[in-house]
């Protein structure tokens, strides 16, 4: 400790110069006899400004202009510890015939006397002053400069300055430009250095002296101003030699304390102990022609030579000699050039050959073609051209249109490159020239990107012309709106390509190359920075790995691999966002911490009408009130109403901008990834908190409860996932609003991690008896359930049952609906009993305390018929029904909601048992109602009247079934947008309709359009997206086109990983889907391996007793069957009855089909006494249940025929299949392909007994086998 305060004592001391060249400044001295001090006043730094002339020269013929940098000092930073200042004791011997001028400028950072308010850009602007006075009497000898530090980012500037200055002014600055041959810079940060510790010496420092931080905080790594001051040097120095000298040392840690307080005192010295000007840095950017040389030195001493021997010397003076011997020859060239420009400028004619045109832009060496971006401005420019390798225009012009000046001296150069006539032509009449005076001409007005520059007036009329505009300002687009072309991102295979190409690798596999390219985000400027530093490393697998560890540092480094790229991908951000008014900013800020895309206009209106408020859930936990100041932030930028106006008016300024994109319908936008990580890598820590924070807010402000349909919640969702990830809430009441979003979605995971940290605080702070805690307790148990939990969420319904008892008793009207959920609950882990106990409880309690026609006692009735259908008791659950239907008509009405629904509860129940007659009579009385509820063309009607169950199609009602659902397709047409889920069921429940009844041409024809509407659902985003692509999936393994439901079902797989994780049930059923996909495709290995796997889940999360884990159970014995893995499927089959059996009795339609499967395997393994055993009593209760006409009866039939004739038994076998065909020809009609199957089998039995004629014979092939 004691070191640093002594070094700090050593750095706050006034400097203290020994050095003979110095000139120091004098200080106060007193003798140790105390004499009084003298009278001579101390010397003021003030005096060493300006211009010192070291050496006049003899007859020069070139100017050195040295610039020291930061502390320095315009003779000491240039001298040795020898005393040896180079400029004056060792140049002039080499470079005799050369002028050498010093600048002083006050770069003290702090001082006991005064320190400099001038900062980098007026700083620039008196040196070049200064300088144009000095060389006033010879503006045209040529100019070398040498600059240190921060004298070679003075220097940029001022030449920057004096490219800017117009051909037709006084000239002086220009002079300075157009003389300059060469500069020496020596350690300068081009893009910034380390400048912390200065900064914190400087604050220690203000203490006792005068300091000041102007220039540090410009001096900052990759701060804005060195960007941009580099980029403007760019284009002022193309016909400037650019030398680069860096230091090849560190200053040691080791240096005297007394050497590092001169060297931040006055010899011009940046970096503090340890540090130096990165090699990065110090090389520059942007000029592929520079020299980048490294001197054997620290920083300080890069322009410090103590004798002329010394290599370093020897290096630099071989570049100064190098330089100056050419530098008269070129630097005339140069002037020959300007003075016809000037010349031009004041109407002096000129020759032909001496004015050129603007020459047309050279192509990158990383030119990666883009052929059908070329082949859209192609048709804009040449609509219907045919040529091929021909010039297509008479004439090109090419017009930088960056500045308004630089736009007109580009037209006036164009009219008076044609000839003499032109030399006193102007801009307006190279315009007047191309309306009037010629034709088959091409203007390109490129970087037209200013979106103050008005066009008009420089835009030819003609119509024997074309014009081309390149801008990133998109209201040019006004200009020409019917022929402008967006230039988006590069498709992959062209951002692939311009990496390789960057980089010059060209790797054997691609798939790092898409990752890199695809994290990018495709944007053309940072794929080449990527590649630029690819090529260097020659690593790609390892640069995602560094760019997610280095982002800003990488975005923010110049390329240097030509021109066109001088500017780093964040400089580019940087120039445009910092043009934007405030609250544009504050509005992308906002979007730094939302999903990049489609961000819905409904966001901001909802919280700005809501006064970006949060939601109340429970009345007790009220919001936090920092909640105020982020909404106060968001009436800042957004305004306290919604005005569309002024929002449109920011919307505006930021797409003109091209910071983000509008959707065609102008509801959405989208702004690009790497936009975000550029504000968010801006931010500091506390800026970052919070816009992240006002983001949640503005969220917050538009979650609230929806009438109707929750489609703006699925817009919210992925920017909600965006936040929640970000800000982790853990105020009760954010939470809990959080969980209004997920819980409308149905996103139970997240429903989940929100109401566990909700009820975590809430019984912390008010214990599980309260009556917040316990209703946390009921949605968290809910939200479990729909997880697959259901352990979980059995334990916890039963506790708060148990709270519930305790707190209120057994017979409170609130133990209904805990109890119901419990029933839930056991029924989903397949305890159909025990839920059909509670169920019964629930009738018994409501009853009571309600009366036996109060609306949820009728509920309770309805959920207990529902259970005793999954347990295959449709006689006591029919019993059930036709009660609800009573009680609802009675107490409701016929035509209200729920006693439709009633009535087709019932019917489907009719339908299980066979009763077809009554069932259809039900489903006609329901249109009708449906009709004087909701009318005709209301999509529920429409729904109602299409969606006619499977055995109705079958059973031969066929004509009242197409007679039904023509009308629903008429309608569908006359009234739904064609994209609704109504019209798409209409469609597609006709297209089943006709493909069951001989029509598959029609039908195909119906799918294929129902497959089209739902890719265009889901190309939209439609609110489900999974759902979506599920019922496509279906869609398109039913129409058998298996590789596109395949790859339709591996999306959804992962969409349900990504949403729900792996422990889901839905997830388990999307595992099981793609498993029959591929068991469809014949993949059936890769099938089996899914299904275990799906199994092993089902059993984990579901129990081996749910419906879910039984229908992949009996999936994987059709695989077994299919494999020729009999007696495992056999094993397997017997599990699935079994179960069947236990959870929903011998009379419930699945126990009647794992039966069924098990007697075709049992058929296959030639156990063909038990096979018929089996489908004899499938028969038997198929007959009894559905009746004889019924399709799965007549199916039953048919598999003990196949039995029978295998057995040797044919009478009974002919019999049985006579009575088959002849029930499918009475209901289905002879074109039927259920007929005509019936039909070859019973031809097939009959060739067995020999009792066909030898003709039919001949027609029925041996090698047919009876279809069961």
């Amino acid at each position: 400790m004691s070191g640093c305060l002594s070094l700090l004592k050593d750095l706050f001391r006034p400097s203290q110069s020994s050095s003979k060249a110095r000139d120091p400044r004098a200080t106060l001295a007193a003798d140790s006899k105390g004499s009084q001090p003298p009278t001579q006043k101390p010397k003021s730094k003030l005096d060493d400004l300006g211009f010192l002339e070291i050496i006049p020269g003899t007859d020069p013929i070139v100017d050195i202009v040295a610039l020291h940098g930061l502390q320095g000092h315009r003779e000491g930073s240039w001298t040795a510890e020898n005393g040896i200042m180079w400029l004056r004791d060792l140049l002039p011997n080499d470079l005799p015939n050369a002028r050498i001028l010093s600048y002083g400028y006050d770069a003290d950072t702090r001082s006991q006397e005064c320190v400099s308010t001038q900062t980098i850009d007026r700083h620039g602007d008196s040196f070049v002053k200064a300088l144009s006075r000095k060389r006033s009497d010879v503006p045209r000898r040529p100019i070398i400069f040498i600059a240190h530090d921060l004298g070679g980012i003075i220097l940029k500037w001022a030449l920057v300055l004096c490219h800017n200055q117009g051909v037709e002014s006084k000239n002086e600055l220009r002079d300075i430009i157009v003389s300059t041959h060469a500069i020496l810079f020596f350690g300068t940060p081009h893009s910034g250095a380390e400048t912390s510790l200065l900064e914190v010496i400087n604050r220690f420092a203000s203490l006792y002296m005068k300091t000041t931080d102007e220039i540090l905080k410009n001096l900052r790594a990759h701060s804005f101003e060195l960007e941009k001051i580099q980029r403007l040097y760019v284009a002022a120095s193309r016909k400037i030699n650019d030398l680069f000298f860096c230091e090849e040392y560190t200053t040691s840690s080791k240096s005297s304390q007394g050497e590092l307080a001169s060297n931040v005192s006055n010899h011009g010295y940046l970096l503090t102990k340890s540090q130096r000007v990165p090699h990065h840095s110090a090389a520059g950017s942007g000029d592929r022609d520079a020299i980048t040389v490294v001197l054997h030195a620290k920083h300080r001493n890069l322009v410090r030579f103590s004798t002329k021997e010394e290599d370093n010397y020897q290096t630099v003076i071989h570049y100064i000699k190098e330089n100056a011997s050419n530098a008269l020859e070129e630097v005339k060239k140069k002037w020959i050039t300007e003075d016809i420009y000037r010349g031009a400028s004041k109407g002096h004619c000129t020759s032909e050959k001496t004015l050129q045109p603007k020459p047309r832009p050279s192509v990158s060496r990383t030119y990666v073609e883009r052929k059908e971006l070329k082949s859209r401005i192609t048709e804009c420019l040449l609509p219907g051209a045919q040529l091929k390798r021909q010039p297509r225009f008479s004439r090109v012009i090419v017009v930088d249109a960056s500045t308004t000046a630089q736009l007109e001296t580009d037209l006036e150069r164009s009219i008076r490159s044609l000839g003499t006539d032109y030399c006193n032509s102007t801009w307006e009449d190279a315009v007047m020239h191309l309306n009037v005076d010629q034709k088959g001409w091409l203007l390109f007005l490129d970087n037209a990107d200013s979106s103050d520059l008005e066009l008009d007036p420089y835009l030819p009329t003609s119509i024997h012309g074309t014009v081309l505009i390149t801008t990133r300002n998109s209201g040019c687009a006004a200009y020409a709106p019917d022929s402008s072309i967006l230039v988006g991102g590069l498709e992959a295979r062209e951002a692939m390509d311009l990496l390789h190409t960057t980089a010059n690798v060209y790797p054997t596999s691609e798939a790092d190359s898409l990752q890199i390219v695809t994290e990018l985000g495709m944007l053309a400027l940072a794929i080449a920075q990527a590649g630029t530093y690819i090529r260097k490393t020659r690593r790609l697998d390892t640069y995602l790995t560094t760019f997610r560890t280095h982002r800003n540092q990488l975005l923010r480094k110049q390329s240097k691999i030509g021109t066109e790229y001088t500017s780093s991908t964040y400089t580019a951000f940087d120039l445009s966002f910092r043009g934007l008014p405030t609250n544009t900013q504050d509005f992308l800020r906002l979007f730094a911490f939302l999903h990049h895309s489609l961000i819905p206009i409904a966001l901001f209106e909802r919280s700005t009408m809501s006064g970006f408020t949060t939601y109340k859930v429970l009345e007790s936990y009220s919001p936090p009130g920092s909640d105020k100041t982020f909404a106060l932030k968001l009436q800042e930028i957004l305004g306290q109403t919604w005005n569309e106006i002024a929002f449109q008016e920011i919307v505006d300024s930021a797409s003109g901008a091209s910071f983000i994109d509008v959707s065609p319908d102008g509801l959405f936008y989208t702004v690009h990834p790497l936009l975000q990580m550029y504000i968010k890598d801006s931010f500091s820590k506390e800026e970052k908190d919070c816009f992240m924070r006002t983001a949640a807010q503005l969220l917050l402000g538009a979650i609230w409860p929806l009438e109707g349909s929750n489609a703006l919640f699925w817009q919210l969702l992925p920017h909600t996932n965006s936040i929640i990830r970000a800000i982790e809430p853990e105020n009760v009441a954010h939470l809990l609003a959080f969980h209004e979003l997920y819980n409308s979605l149905g996103d139970w995971k997240a429903c989940r991690e929100l109401l566990v940290s909700a009820f975590s605080e809430v019984e912390r702070s008010r214990g599980e008896r309260h009556k917040d805690c316990m209703w946390l307790m009921g949605n968290l148990a809910h939200a479990l359930r729909n997880c697959g939990r259901l352990d979980e969420a059995e334990k916890m319904q039963r506790r708060l049952l148990e709270l519930q008892f305790e707190v209120v008793g057994t017979r409170h009207l609130n133990n209904i609906g805990i109890m119901n959920n419990l029933a839930a609950i056991c029924a989903s882990r397949g305890h159909l009993g025990e839920a059909e106990d509670i169920y019964r409880k629930v009738l018994d309690l409501a009853g009571d305390i309600l009366g036996q026609r109060h609306p949820d006692t009728v509920m309770a009735m309805s959920n207990l018929a529902t259970i005793l259908c999954n347990r295959g008791q449709l006689d006591k659950a029919e019993q059930i029904q036709r009660q609800v239907l009573a009680l609802r008509v009675i107490t409701l009405g016929q035509q209200h909601v729920d006693s439709i629904v009633a009535k087709n509860n019932l019917a489907c129940t009719l339908v299980g048992r066979g009763q077809l007659e009554e069932a259809q009579n039900m489903w006609g009385d329901i249109v009708p109602l449906q009709l004087g509820i909701r009318g005709i063309r209301h999509p529920e009607t429409i729904i109602s009247m299409s969606d006619f169950p499977y055995e109705f199609r079958h059973g031969g009602h066929f004509g009242n079934c197409r007679e039904m659902q023509q009308k629903a397709r008429a309608l569908q047409f006359l009234t739904l947008d064609r994209l609704h889920p109504g019209a798409i069921v209409a469609s597609s429940g006709y297209n089943c309709l006709l493909r069951n009844h001989c029509q598959p041409y029609k039908a195909d024809k119906m799918r294929q359009e129902a497959i089209t509407l739902q890719l265009e659902i889901h190309s939209q985003q439609y609110p489900d997206p999974i759902a979506s692509m599920n019922n496509l999936a279906c869609t398109l393994a039913d129409r058998g086109q298996l590789e596109e439901a395949e790859r339709m079902r591996r999306q959804v797989l992962i969409m349900q990983h990504q949403m729900r994780g792996k422990e889901h049930p839905d997830t388990i059923k999307t595992m099981n889907n793609l498993a029959c996909t591929l068991s469809d495709r014949g993949q059936l290995e890769v099938a089996e391996t899914m299904q275990r796997e799906a199994l092993a889940l089902g059993c984990k999360l579901l129990g081996e007793r749910n419906l879910v884990t039984i229908a992949i159970m009996n999936n994987i014995a059709c695989i077994f069957h299919d494999r020729d893995q009999l007696d495992k499927a056999e094993g397997m089959q017997q599990r699935v009855l079994a179960l069947r059996l236990d959870i929903s009795g011998q009379r419930h339609p699945t126990t009647i089909a794992a039966m069924h499967n098990l007697a075709i395997t049992l058929h296959s393994r030639s156990q063909l006494e038990e096979a018929e055993k089996i489908q004899l009593e499938v028969l038997a209760l198929q007959h009894e249940i559905c009746g004889q006409r019924h399709p799965d009866t007549i199916t039953a039939m048919n598999n003990l025929a196949v039995t029978l004739h295998s057995r040797g038994r044919l009478d009974e076998a002919e019999k049985i299949q006579r009575e088959v065909q002849a029930l499918r020809r009475d209901i289905l009609g002879q074109r039927h392909p259920d007929f005509i199957t019936a039909t070859k089998n019973l031809e097939y039995i009959l060739s067995s007994r020999s009792q066909v004629d030898e003709e039919a014979t001949k027609e029925t092939t041996e090698s047919h086998s009876i279809s069961a």
